[in-house]
């Protein structure tokens, strides 16, 4: 994000946010809440305004059957490099907008892949919840046994218009200079969507990973287990983890769609049948 140190770095960031940039709406909105300067203090409700915008407004869309509502500025991951982790030494790949299919024999590094998607996206996950807060880093066993210097997880994406990017990293044992990563893109961004939402109550990304490992042995939990999970931020908990299982998610899904069309039935295996 742009560092403000004079009067021309709060020129561009103006002329960024009039384009349309939500990362320097933010930064004024938050300059806006320190400052003593009147001009930005007066704007400061219409910075604020001009972020919710930014995250709340939807368009409608259509595809080959139905007519749908989606998000005006969406965000998408846009490519996934990785240097010397586990199998790949050197793998780049980038996403489709809407839906990417990863087909490869078993071993190919299919899950791989997704892990370390995930890894990039519990450093906004965690940011969501608590500010400043880390994601997951590389462990030594994720690194390639053949890697010479360090290995990384480089991650971009787009939101709208605009672009960030993320980079986990972590040197091999013995190297004698470490291998910094580089989140601060990923702590901005989650910090845009906790600091608005504490302020009024926006619509947050959804973040989830399933892997193989959560469709067995699943089991029902008690109306009283899935109480314990009411509160919106819960289900980023352990969300791109192995722990939870599936049907989890579907229960807690379920209790708050009750909760909020006011419906008193516990009896939710009944409520998922009927739609």
């Amino acid at each position: 994000m742009q560092s403000m140190g004079n009067t021309s770095s709060l020129r561009n960031l103006k002329q960024n946010s009039e384009n349309g940039n939500i990362f320097s709406t933010f930064q004024l909105y938050e300059l806006s809440l320190l400052s003593k300067s009147s001009d930005l203090i007066e704007k400061k409700n219409y910075y604020f305004q001009k972020c919710v915008e930014f995250l709340e407004t939807t368009t409608q869309k259509h595809d080959n059957t139905n007519d749908y509502i989606s998000p005006k500025n969406q965000f998408i991951l846009d490519s996934l490099v990785l240097k010397d982790i586990r199998k790949f030494h050197s793998f780049k790949t980038k996403f489709e907008r809407d839906l990417t299919v990863i087909i490869g024999e078993n071993g190919s590094g299919k899950t791989t892949i997704l892990e370390c998607i995930a890894k990039s996206l519990s450093w906004i996950v965690a940011g969501l919840i608590k500010e400043n807060a880390n994601g997951d880093r590389i462990g030594y066993s994720d690194i390639k046994n053949e890697a010479e210097d360090y290995g990384e997880i480089q991650t971009n994406f787009k939101f709208g218009e605009q672009r960030c990017s993320g980079s986990i990293a972590r040197a091999i044992k013995g190297m004698s200079e470490k291998k910094d990563s580089s989140v601060s893109d990923l702590k901005f961004l989650a910090g845009i969507w906790r600091v608005i939402n504490n302020q009024q109550l926006i619509n947050l990304p959804l973040f989830i990973f399933y892997s193989a490992k959560r469709f067995i042995g699943e089991f029902d939990r008690t109306s009283e287990q899935i109480k314990d999970r009411e509160n919106r931020f819960d289900v980023y908990n352990q969300c791109l983890k192995n722990e939870i299982k599936f049907i989890d998610f579907k229960q807690w899904f379920i209790y708050l769609y009750k909760k909020g069309k006011n419906i008193h039935s516990n009896d939710a295996n009944g409520l998922l049948e009927k739609n």
